[in-house]
């Protein structure tokens, strides 16, 4: 329990929460889901339906009025502003505490964003030429487990991955 807590949340057991063990649970299927084509067909499905997605820009600062929202920034070919009725920000919440917004946030939304603690983590994902069968196999001695599983369709991938969270992870790992 130890191991997979740890490795789960990229922390050192010491540092989770006790409450935190009533929302870590599995399904009534005893299993975790995942998205078939991965994490990131989320994000590309929900950009699907949004007039105007830009990635690779850096978000500086947000004003809001009662017209209109806008985030200044940087972009690869320079300085840039938008303008819309709604923006929508995707971005950790270290980087979200650093921006300025106008009006300020209130002060108790701005120290919660930089309460929020960041994980440490690792991932693998090696390519095999067939699909392997599927397992998933955890290391006690370190916060680390490796795991097959299927894809779209049920049909088993053919990768293995690896993860490993928290620091003691990290160090022995290392």
């Amino acid at each position: 329990l130890r191991a997979r807590l740890q490795g789960s949340f990229g922390a050192d057991l010491n540092d989770i929460a006790l409450r935190m063990l009533g929302e870590y649970s599995l399904g009534e299927s005893g299993t975790f889901s995942r998205f078939a084509e991965g994490n990131q067909s989320l994000a590309k499905a929900m950009a699907a339906h949004l007039p105007d997605v830009r990635l690779g820009h850096v978000v500086t600062a947000v004003s809001h009025g009662q017209e209109a929202v806008s985030a200044k920034g940087l972009a690869a070919d320079g300085a840039f502003a938008v303008e819309a009725d709604a923006i929508l920000l995707a971005l950790p919440v270290r980087p979200l505490a650093e921006l300025k917004f106008d009006p300020v946030l209130p002060e108790a939304v701005a120290e919660a964003f930089l309460s929020v603690p960041m994980g440490v983590a690792g991932k693998l994902a090696v390519g095999t030429q067939s699909p392997p069968s599927l397992r998933a196999i955890q290391d006690v001695t370190a916060p680390y487990w490796c795991w097959t599983g299927n894809g779209q369709g049920d049909v088993p991938r053919s990768v293995v991955t690896a993860f490993c969270g928290s620091k003691q992870a990290q160090k022995i790992l290392g």
